[in-house]
């Protein structure tokens, strides 16, 4: 599948714990951070947990197939030894809702190695694109990628260019990795930010409750767009 690369513009957006944000008009292509003044925790979780979506039967299966290839940086791969095992429990759970909704199903189909050397949450991005890209296992493309890093980048959940297909993820806990990513997705599929009152997962911050919640407009923005990858 040929993916159109889109001209990016620069455009940080920083949030307190609140989620009081302030944000420029949000563009297909446009570079967004989204960031919370909470500082991160490293939680190592329990080896071996099995992963959610795999404990269930589905009563709707879903129609839609997304591959998704994983970057991990050495940062991440050093909190977790299992590093495949516990990107591989992200991408999955972020999607039990967007199959329920949408018939959107992640495989997770590869995580390679990737040493990163910016300290810059676009610089990362860049960097994790540039090595792998959608590319795995040598010359099989991806649809999404998902870089999972764990350098330290102050508050930072995670940043996309909006419409894109290449995204990353600051671990800071699985709860908090699983709302960033859904978050994340949800601007690779064109979404932006929910800036109103109410639940929704495009809110930006620590609210991990917010996962598997979409406002109408996004929920329909999504909808619309299920079929983009």
């Amino acid at each position: 599948m040929i993916k159109k690369i889109i001209s990016i513009s620069l455009a940080a957006l920083i949030l307190t714990t609140a989620s009081t944000s302030v944000m420029a008009e949000e563009h297909s292509g446009e570079f967004i951070a989204c960031a919370d003044t909470t500082l991160k925790q490293s939680v190592v979780l329990p080896v071996g947990q099995p992963i959610y979506e795999h404990l269930q039967v589905n009563n709707k299966i879903a129609s839609i197939s997304v591959n998704i290839t994983s970057p991990c940086d050495e940062e991440y791969r050093s909190t977790y030894s299992n590093y495949a095992y516990e990107a591989n429990r992200v991408v999955e759970r972020t999607d039990d809702y967007l199959s329920a909704e949408f018939g959107i199903d992640f495989v997770s189909v590869a995580q390679p190695l990737w040493s990163s050397s910016s300290t810059t949450v676009q610089g990362l991005l860049d960097e994790a694109k540039a090595e792998h890209g959608l590319t795995y296992n040598g010359n099989k493309t991806a649809d999404i990628m998902m870089a999972f890093s764990d350098v330290n980048v102050g508050g930072t959940y995670g940043a996309t260019y909006t419409g894109t297909p290449y995204a990353i993820m600051f671990h800071s806990n699985y709860d908090q990795d699983a709302k960033s990513c859904q978050h994340e997705f949800g601007h690779v599929y064109g979404l932006g930010h929910h800036t109103t009152t109410g639940k929704c997962v495009m809110k930006q911050g620590s609210d991990t409750t917010l996962i598997d919640n979409l406002c109408t407009t996004h929920y329909n923005q999504w909808n619309n767009a299920k079929n983009k990858y």
